[in-house]
């Protein structure tokens, strides 16, 4: 059946997400080793083709494809696919969720992974379940309350700290909003429905900085949050975002990602320079392209009496067993 027209939108800001994250990711790759290596000047070029785009950028489509395949957040799936990306050599991740993982492959639960990670790291709440989880903005169908729970679930696989995890939620409520409204709308928005979980700085980051304002320079997720949003409210195209994300001294594989996926939801994957799109490789575009649909796409039809498991109001069990 063809897509009707909110579908095909729908359809085209998810592409613009998966995509965005994976060009800014590999642009953040690109300014990274320009600074390592002594460069000067902006970088603005991928190169490629490539499918090196940083690990928040794969993570986040192996959690796409855990969600096809299961329609809801499967923690030990999440471990699994993050793990075997490591294994496979792929970009190293933050040194919180390495550490989860470390300790899920030695044969830990997810949550008591995470558990004993943040105890290496007790001050600080990691920004690497930020952007990975930008996905999910566009396959709940729209659902704010499975959107926070599964947005929390998928953080709390590597990050324990609430923190964390609910700068993690308002990433992805802020990514949802992004597709129907202006950014000081959906920055609004989020705040409302965080207030109650998150402290005033973290609150405070959904509020752009003001030109002459110091901007922010911290790496945690609270700073990466602050730091995307004001590159979004100044740049007033996606491409300027990418690039100004990418050169940003904080984090730029972590910025990058989480701006240009932030900005291909709110843009669509048509806002994304020609130029980058072919520096990714036809397979990763690919990829891209059917897991976006994949994603939007409504959930089969159910036998008679049975409830799906994204609609049930219990909140998940922790170690990823099937609810009931």
């Amino acid at each position: 059946m063809p897509a009707t027209g909110r579908e095909a939108d729908l359809t085209d800001r998810a592409a613009g997400c998966l995509l965005g994250l994976c060009v800014g990711g590999a642009l953040g790759r690109a300014a990274r080793a320009a600074s390592e290596g002594g460069g000067g000047g902006e970088t603005v070029d991928i190169g490629g083709p490539t499918e090196a785009v940083g690990a928040p950028a794969a993570f986040a489509l192996a959690l796409a494809e855990s969600w096809v395949a299961h329609s809801r957040v499967v923690d030990t799936d999440l471990a699994r696919r993050w793990g075997d990306l490591v294994e496979a050599g792929g970009e190293p991740p933050g040194a919180i969720t390495a550490a989860a993982l470390r300790a899920v492959a030695a044969g830990a639960a997810p949550a008591s992974a995470a558990r004993s990670a943040a105890r290496l790291q007790p001050d600080r709440a990691g920004d690497g379940a930020l952007a990975r989880a930008l996905p999910l903005a566009v396959a709940v169908g729209g659902d704010r309350v499975l959107l926070r729970r599964s947005a929390y679930r998928s953080a709390q696989v590597t990050h324990a700290d609430e923190v964390a995890a609910f700068t993690a939620v308002a990433v992805c409520l802020l990514g949802l909003d992004l597709c129907r409204h202006p950014l000081a709308e959906a920055c609004r928005r989020t705040v409302q429905a965080v207030r109650e979980d998150l402290p005033d700085r973290a609150l405070a980051a959904l509020r752009p900085t003001a030109p002459g304002e110091p901007e922010p320079t911290e790496d945690d997720a609270v700073g990466i949050l602050a730091a995307a949003v004001t590159v979004l409210a100044r740049a007033g195209d996606l491409e300027t975002a990418a690039v100004t994300a990418a050169n940003h001294g904080a984090a730029p594989v972590s910025l990058g990602a989480l701006v240009g996926g932030l900005a291909g939801l709110r843009a669509g994957a048509g806002a994304i320079p020609a130029r980058w799109l072919s520096a990714l490789t036809p397979a990763l575009r690919d990829r891209c392209a059917r897991l976006a649909a994949e994603l939007v796409a409504p959930a089969p039809p159910l036998a008679a009496g049975v409830l799906a498991p994204r609609l049930t109001g219990a909140t998940p069990p922790a170690d990823g067993s099937e609810a009931g």
